[in-house]
């Protein structure tokens, strides 16, 4: 099994200013030579470009965090943000030369949605490219995530796993680490009720930095930002050190390397220490180990270490960061090798089932009616007299549900290739495929099971929906 990964890579911050911060919000097309933006996108785009060759089969989906006074956080708002952050890369990426994402490709994940749809909203996330953790509170964020493990997703596994591109801004920044400062920007702007985390909340836990973003964003006021700061932020920095970061910044992470971009600075006990300026780029691999290690064990040791390495921090001017990219390629050719190595094993395993069911010796002895009630014999659309045809259904639903077990995180991605795996045997084998066709076709779309049964040239008077079985085996498997 491969290794799974403790970090992803990721490129997590504040604001980038492809979106107007006065209302109403819009996409911001004025801020092409905007030379931080430039990295931005181009750095997303390297990244993406090494998920897929055409940036029309990217897939996206957008999780976000706001809420209305009666706790839900499925409002306008959210859905808004979501559409508007979607617009404005794709209005970036096609300007920049990257190519166009498609409307159909972009998926927003709210509560709502997660709490009606827990397994297609895996689905959607284990086969997703990009995900962006997006605008909104902190908390409420968190909540969702809790929402998400309480249905059985595991976001940060899925991520991991899947190798998936992640991007965050605001509130997806703050949650995205695995150590939290938040919870006062909001009650400071918008007079919202104070939320301090607890010592053992756990975040998302895929971004090794922690840091408070969009400080001073320029639709706020000078003077409620330096009262922000000074009753704040100076004060908790006493309690964990963070990153304080402008609009316009952001961290690069990959598994082994730390990257600052733009304005950012450090606060610990109460002082401020500039990291890197507005179109500046440095490592800070080696100051965030020992700020993370600070921040569990506050010692004066370890403190001098810090200082010392803010002394020697180099900085640079901003530019991409190709060794992060080279990297990402690494994992995702390493997935690419694993996922057809399993792809090939489930083909082959499912062939040689399926060949010896269809073409051997049919004993109908074997059929253990016991596992067949009523509701079951009836679902296949068959009358329990014609023995032949209810054992070669019946053990295909079997032998499909038994290897479904290897894509048991995956069912959508399973079901894919089991139907690459009918296209294959339905020239040879025809009679497989119709099976499978009155057992499947339920799963797939009319269009596929109309060219499939086509191809079989056994039956094509009948219509797909009166040989399907509806979700029998949604019902045996999932």
């Amino acid at each position: 099994m491969r290794n799974i990964k403790t970090i992803p890579t990721m490129v997590v911050g504040s604001l980038p200013e492809i979106v107007t911060t006065t209302s109403p919000r819009r996409v911001n097309e004025n801020n092409l030579d905007n030379e931080f933006v430039k990295q931005y996108i181009k750095t997303l785009g390297e990244l993406l470009k090494v998920k897929k060759d055409n940036f029309k089969d990217i897939k996206m989906v957008y999780i976000g965090g706001y809420t209305n006074q009666d706790g839900d956080i499925v409002t306008n708002e959210n859905i808004n943000s979501a559409k508007l952050y979607f617009s404005a890369l794709k209005y970036y990426f096609k300007q920049l030369g990257y190519g166009e994402l498609q409307k159909s490709n972009f998926v927003i994940l709210d509560s709502k949605f997660v709490s009606e749809n827990p397994l297609d909203a895996k689905d959607i996330l284990e086969n997703s490219d990009f995900i962006f953790l997006g605008v909104g509170q902190d908390r409420i964020f968190g909540e969702l995530l809790e929402l998400m493990i309480n249905n059985g997703i595991n976001l940060k596994d899925i991520i991991l796993r899947n190798n998936i591109l992640v991007t965050s801004i605001c509130s997806g920044s703050v949650v995205s680490a695995a150590k939290i400062y938040g919870g006062q920007y909001d009650s400071i702007y918008y007079n919202l009720p104070d939320f301090v985390y607890p010592d053992n909340y756990d975040g998302l836990g895929i971004n090794p930095v922690t840091m408070e973003p969009n400080f001073g964003a320029s639709n706020k006021d000078e003077s409620k930002t330096l009262e922000f700061k000074e009753t704040c932020l100076l004060p908790d920095s006493n309690k964990i050190a963070f990153y304080l970061c402008s609009p316009n910044s952001m961290f690069v992470t990959n598994e082994n390397k730390v990257y600052a971009y733009g304005e950012i600075s450090l606060l610990i006990d109460g002082e401020e220490y500039k990291i890197t300026g507005v179109l500046e780029k440095a490592d800070i691999t080696e100051l965030n180990t020992y700020i993370n290690i600070y921040n569990i064990n506050r010692s004066g040791t370890i403190k001098l270490i810090i200082l010392d390495i803010l002394k020697r921090i180099k900085k640079v001017d901003i530019e991409i960061t190709t060794d992060v990219i080279d990297d990402f390629s690494k994992d995702e050719q390493k997935l690419r090798i694993s996922d057809n190595i399993k792809k090939s094993n489930l083909k082959l395993l499912l062939t040689t089932q399926l060949l010896n069911l269809f073409n051997g010796d049919v004993t109908y002895s074997k059929l253990d009616k016991d596992k067949m009630n009523e509701d079951f014999i009836n679902s296949l659309n068959l009358s329990s007299d014609i023995e032949e045809e209810l054992y070669l259904k019946f053990y295909l639903v079997f032998i499909i549900k038994s290897s479904s077990s290897m894509y048991e995180d995956n069912i959508s991605k399973f079901l894919s290739i089991v139907l690459e795996c009918m296209f294959e045997l339905v020239n040879s084998n025809p009679k497989i495929v119709y099976y499978f066709i009155c057992c499947f076709s339920s799963f797939y779309s009319n269009k596929d099971m109309k060219k499939l049964l086509a191809l079989t040239k056994i039956e094509e008077t009948r219509r797909i929906q009166e040989l399907s079985t509806n979700n029998l085996y949604r019902k045996l498997v999932i």
